[in-house]
């Protein structure tokens, strides 16, 4: 069975497939839109206003460690978001990518359990990976959403 996939590219050119069942919208953020919260993770960048609710924001690159190519500032340029809910919470986030390449449909009988060079403490947020041209690594929305660096977070 196949599945369509929001396919990103992160900090490093790494690809990262979003599931689009999972995608409630695509905006196009500028930096000065995001509100600073302190006293919360430093992985959340803060809250936007979007649909006149609060959604936080993160930048996935951040979330899986990867480190700037080159230092930047989010204060520079538009931030491609992409706002997932899991499928079993009215829960909400906006993920920050560098860039959105497209929609791939993946089949399910081609992903395969992650690379093992994957570190542990990001594996957690991964489903598996599927091998294209180049790998593509399957966020799992529901283990973004559901990490206990920020399940206190009002």
């Amino acid at each position: 069975m196949a599945s369509e996939y929001f396919l990103t590219r992160l900090r490093q050119h790494l690809h990262v497939g979003l599931p689009v069942e999972s995608a409630i919208e695509v905006l196009s953020l500028s930096p000065t839109q995001i509100c600073f919260i302190p006293a919360v993770d430093p992985l959340l960048l803060g809250v936007v206003n979007w649909r006149r609710q609060l959604l936080w924001t993160l930048d996935l690159s951040d979330l899986i460690k990867i480190r700037p190519e080159v230092e930047r500032s989010h204060q520079s340029s538009q931030l491609t978001t992409i706002v997932l809910q899991a499928q079993s919470s009215k829960q909400q986030i906006g993920c920050i990518v560098s860039e959105l390449a497209g929609i791939v449909d993946l089949s399910s009988a081609h992903v395969r359990p992650l690379p093992s060079q994957i570190p542990e403490s990001v594996r957690p947020y991964f489903s598996g990976f599927v091998k294209q041209s180049t790998p593509i690594l399957l966020l799992d929305p529901a283990a973004v959403l559901q990490s206990p660096r920020w399940q206190m977070v009002p």
